[in-house]
């Protein structure tokens, strides 16, 4: 017994004396972070300036860079993005590169598997070595501004805690920043893939149906007369569920049904890929006779934000100098410039276009030859390429590549043949940084050629100028595809099959000075067919563009606040016909308990996507399990093939509706009696799903409890116990993806505009968490509770609270 009291005593000890080395210890990390801490009250010497430098901040950190160039002002913007995102820009260039294992360890060694197939950082040299002599010396004023500011600052908080030093910042690094952008922004043949394995499973009258290029509710910019009508729905002889065990003939092949239980077929959630807002009124339809643009990038809503916010001012100082240009908007740390934002003469913005710039090449091998691949000039051997890559806490791994003319092999598609990503900004030739002179524009006319000529992620531009004009103009390089039209991959063996250089600027549409005095981009369809299909297929769906399209044609009086009343809209006019269809399903004296709980939940909808709201959820739940109740068994085929088939079409609800509103008995599942049977039981299962998450509210779960921010940073995806840290609290989120408040949990507006130029004063701009990359300084995330409540907030900086002094 003694003896194990002096054990247990002796354990004690040892305990003690570990929790006060834990506590000495984090006490030194929270001194070592808290001298990391930006201080915006120095002065500092920077090389290449041509003069000094002023940058003053407001209380909420946003710096106002008063610079003799613009080069000046470049590198002064990159000594405070390194001041404040250092971390973030690492990680950018480290993404586009492959290099996140050195950081992060094996978790992310698949992840840089997949991108150094991409060869970037090769792309990034290429296209540096091509871009103007202009662009290039932007690059490198902004590349030392960089490296000046790692010379002068405390190393960033997450290289201390990781024990490492940060590496100089090459021009070429801007590049790979840009490019992790565009990797961002573009969908790489996933829907290619889909396509193909339909092709080969489901007749193609179905999947035709179930890919539909246009519908109903598209708002586009430019429509045909009269609109384009979607495909048919398949009759009995094409396919028949009633009949389950009658085979479907594709292709001249004979494939059994894999029988009516789709309900495992992963469809019917709302897709969130990458778009935008953008809609902008001609002076015809303002209070006052002003253009007003808004603009809106849906994106990952992480901490710290992609953007940063920036106010440029540079030219000559004196009695007799010309007055000084001005650029205010937000900027992409680890990148010159300003994205999206006003110069005074004109102001930008961009949405997706959620286009194809992306195709699949499919290789195949002679029989028996697996080291050769088929080119049009015979089969050639494969080339291999090796990599090193380093492993934070490992040996390094070697990564061998098996190569082709059209590129690194990727992937494989269905049958298992490889297959080679053609992307538009892998080629060099192909894309420039024009984007880059947009603040130089003066006038609508020059704003607009400087769009056309930008070969960058492909967008949607709108520019509105301060002689109250609009604009839009659909940027980025386009492949013209020549003996394929891009939907499936497409094998290479006939000469002539492939890409054929890049549509012509007189092959662009663009509009200028709209008859009607408005312009709304929301990433569907904006022109008619065929026209649409030289730059995409699968369109997001044209909820969100004719709700901000009625309410711009509304009125006009409109105001930089009527145009943030449009941004900030809830309504989800979708969801009416699913509302509808449920009580005219489910009666007043429903005996169920379950469903009449559910029913009166969704009749008491607002119709907004609003934190009080105890019917969207719901709704929402249904609207699923509708669609896999419904559409799972047309594609249960693919699945039985592969079971990882997931449908990443857009405009899935388009087909969905049509079947819910004639109800062909040949597309009823056979294990249901009449087709209220599937609403009846996609209704209960969504009551069920709420129950199982939400036992205290459901099925009446108020939207604050299901559309809450999870705004997270990267670290803590690979290490969770600094979530208390870095993570900020979620909070309700009013939006919902199908209405112009597009917001969910972990995506949404990145940045939010309304503006005027030449009326800068009078603009708002919202942006998400703060300016700061650092957790411990009070702007880290000073800027979260306005954006989430959309409260009017200015464009331009308060007064100065803090002044940094740069010098030659």
């Amino acid at each position: 017994m003694r003896t194990l009291k002096r054990l247990t005593k002796a354990g004690l000890g040892v305990a003690l004396v570990l929790v006060a080395l834990l506590i000495a210890g984090l006490a030194l990390a929270f001194h070592s972070l808290r001298a990391s801490l930006p201080d915006y009250d120095l002065a500092a010497r920077v090389p290449g300036l041509a003069a000094p430098v002023t940058i003053t901040r407001d209380a909420l950190a946003v710096p106002s860079i008063r610079a003799a160039t613009d080069h000046d002002a470049t590198r002064a913007l990159a000594f405070v993005h390194t001041q404040d995102r250092f971390f973030q820009m690492d990680l950018a260039r480290r993404v586009g590169a492959g290099r996140l294992s050195e950081l992060l360890g094996p978790a992310t060694l698949e992840y840089d598997k997949r991108l150094r197939a991409l060869r970037l950082t090769d792309v990034a040299e290429r296209r540096y070595r091509a871009m103007p002599s202009d662009h290039r010396e932007l690059l490198e004023a902004y590349a030392g501004g960089v490296n000046a500011a790692l010379a002068r600052l405390p190393v960033p908080p997450e290289f201390a805690v990781l024990g490492l030093s940060p590496e100089a910042w090459r021009p070429q690094d801007c590049v790979l920043v840009e490019l992790n952008m565009h990797l961002g922004l573009s969908r790489f043949g996933d829907v290619e893939q889909d396509i193909a394995l339909m092709r080969a499973t489901l007749p193609d009258a179905l999947t035709d149906f179930l890919t539909p290029r246009a519908t109903r509710f598209d708002a586009p910019l430019l429509e045909s007369t009269p609109p384009p009508i979607p495909p048919p729905i398949p009759g009995p002889d094409v396919v028949d569920l009633r009949t389950s065990a009658a085979p479907i003939t594709v292709g001249g092949r004979r494939e059994r049904r894999g029988g009516s239980g789709g309900g495992g077929v992963g469809v019917g959630r709302e897709l969130l890929v990458p778009g935008s807002n953008s809609f902008a009124v001609a002076g015809a339809r303002t209070a006052d006779g002003r253009a007003i643009l808004e603009n809106d990038m849906h994106l990952g809503v992480n901490a710290p934000n992609i953007w940063y916010r920036a106010d440029l001012i540079w030219g000559p100082t004196g009695p007799d100098a010309t007055p000084p240009q001005r650029a205010v908007g937000v900027t992409l740390p680890g990148a010159p410039g300003l994205v999206v934002g006003s110069n005074t003469h004109v102001a930008w913005g961009f949405t997706n276009i959620t286009g194809d710039f992306v195709d699949h090449v499919v290789v195949e091998s002679p029989e028996g030859d697996s080291d050769r691949y088929l080119t049009p000039d015979g089969p050639v051997p494969f080339d291999w390429i090796t990599e090193t890559i380093e492993i934070r806490g490992r040996a390094p791994v070697r990564h061998e590549m098996r190569s082709t003319r059209w590129g690194v092999v990727t992937g494989a598609d269905h049958l298992g043949r490889p297959l080679v990503l053609q992307w538009t900004a892998l080629e060099p030739e192909r894309c420039n940084l024009a984007i880059l002179d947009m603040v130089h524009a003066r006038s609508l006319d020059e704003a607009v050629e400087i769009a056309r000529r930008w070969r960058g992620p492909p967008q949607n531009v709108l520019i509105a100028s301060d002689d109250g004009r609009i604009a839009w103009v659909p940027a980025g390089d386009v492949p013209i595809r020549v003996g394929f039209d891009g939907t499936v991959p497409t094998p290479r063996i006939e000469h002539g099959v492939g890409w054929d250089g890049s549509l012509p600027d007189r092959a662009r549409p663009v509009i200028i000075d709209p008859a009607n005095d408005a312009l709304w981009t929301a990433n569907a369809r904006t022109l008619p067919l065929p026209t649409a299909d030289t730059f995409g297929h699968n369109w997001a769906h044209g909820y969100r563009a004719r709700r901000i399209r009625n309410l711009l044609l509304e009125r006009e009086d409109h105001t930089e606040r009527s145009l943030l009343a449009i941004a900030l809209d809830t309504r989800v006019e979708p969801y009416d016909f699913y509302r509808d269809l449920v009580l005219a399903t489910i009666p007043d004296d429903e005996p169920d308990p379950g469903l009449a709980r559910a029913r009166a939940a969704i009749a008491s909808w607002s119709g907004h996507a609003v934190a009080d709201d105890t019917g969207i959820a719901l709704l929402g739940e249904f609207r699923a399990r509708l669609s896999r109740l419904v559409i799972g068994p047309l594609l249960a085929p693919a699945r039985t093939r592969d079971e990882a088939f997931f449908p990443r079409w857009l405009n899935l609800d388009e087909p969905l509706r049509r079947i819910l509103e004639t109800r062909p008995p040949h597309l009823l599942a056979p294990d249901h009696a009449d087709w209220t049977d599937p609403i009846r039981a996609a209704l209960a299962d969504a009551a069920a799903s709420l129950e199982r998450d939400h036992p205290s509210t459901a099925p009446a779960t108020p939207w604050r409890d299901v559309n809450r921010t999870r705004t997270r940073h990267a670290v803590t995806r690979a290490l969770p116990f600094l979530i208390p840290i870095l993570d900020l609290p979620a909070r309700p989120l009013d939006g919902h993806p199908w209405c112009p408040r597009v917001a969910a949990p972990t995506f949404g507006a990145s940045e939010r505009l309304v503006v005027s130029p030449g009326h800068e004063a009078d603009a708002i701009l919202h942006m998400p968490t703060g300016q700061s990359g650092h957790p411990l300084s009070r702007h880290y995330r000073d800027m979260q509770g306005a954006w989430r409540r959309g409260e009017p907030t200015p464009l331009l900086p308060g007064p100065p609270v803090h002044t940094t002094t740069l010098t030659p």
